[in-house]
This record gives structure tokens, sequence and C-alpha cells, in this order.
């Protein structure tokens, strides 16, 4: 098996976050290929967007409420704990 280092710079450029808060990307986008939940209707693009927004999942969660977007807001809320497991 054979892995490629990835830099921060790499990592920024493919989640748009930097490598300190990947983790909390993955967890709320979820990865079925590692059994992460996540929340449904939240991807890559968007976690990364929210998590840029609110600084890192835990403040996301508890500022649910302020997100505009109503689908966003209820699935984050009704799946936080599965969000919160996930978490690396």
């Amino acid at each position: 098996m054979h892995f490629d280092r990835v830099s921060h710079d790499d990592v920024v450029k493919k989640w748009g976050v930097s490598a300190d808060k990947l983790g909390d990307v993955l967890a709320l986008a979820g990865d079925s290929s590692d059994n992460i939940p996540g929340a449904p209707g939240i991807g890559p693009k968007i976690a990364s967007g929210l998590i840029k927004e609110y600084g890192n999942l835990e403040v996301l969660i508890q500022h649910a409420d302020n997100i505009k977007q109503k689908k966003r807001k209820d699935s984050l809320i009704d799946n936080a704990d599965k969000v919160k497991c996930g978490h690396i």
C-alpha cells in the first residue's frame, strides 16, 4: 500500500479549511466508506463553508439556530449527536 504525504496547503486546496479543521468538515459532511454518518444534505463544500464561518464544529452546533437555510439548520440540529460521534 502506498500513501502520499499531504501538506497543509494540499488540505486547504482540496477541502477549503486548514488541516486542523479537516476533522470538523469530515464529521459534518460524513463519509459512508468510513461509516461516518454526518448531517444529511450537507456535503463537503457546505461543511467547509460552515466551519470557516463558525470556526469549529462545537461552535457551529451551539449556534445552529443561526443558520439561514432551513434544511441545513434542521439537518444539523436533528443529527447533532451523530455529527459529534463522527468527529475525529
